[in-house]
């Protein structure tokens, strides 16, 4: 058994390991994204234009960040926390539960709507 006795998720360390070569790829250009929201609608949905923004903003051209996506921060927050509960529970690690709930209708319909006002911002402006 040994002094850590960890235990593998098998499916959840696969879909790590395909998200994160995924991820690889997309970096370098090897495959494109290509927005299912946008594909069959024609329309931006909430986080599009969230990885120029970002880019922008690690370039300090914080206006234009915001102009491009101005909720692309939250997008990257829960993005990146989604990948690391991800990685956590692969070993049967089981951190941010409640978190990712998100019990709390005040937050939840919050994050709706700033949803909804940001996919009408990105389509009309």
């Amino acid at each position: 058994m040994g002094i850590f006795s960890i235990s593998i998720n098998k499916t959840k360390l696969i879909i790590l390991i395909l998200t994160t070569l995924v991820g690889i790829f997309w970096f370098y250009g090897k495959i494109p994204f290509l927005c299912p929201i946008k594909s069959l609608t024609g329309l931006n949905c909430s986080m599009c234009g969230s990885t120029r923004s970002i880019h922008l903003l690690l370039n300090f051209h914080f206006i234009e960040s915001f102009k491009m996506n101005p909720l692309s921060l939250i997008w990257l927050f829960f993005i990146t926390l989604g990948y690391i509960k991800l990685l956590f529970e692969s070993f049967n690690i089981y951190i941010l539960k409640d978190f990712f709930e998100l019990k709390n209708n005040i937050v939840r319909y919050t994050l709706i709507g700033l949803s909804g006002i940001n996919m009408l911002y990105l389509n009309l402006f």
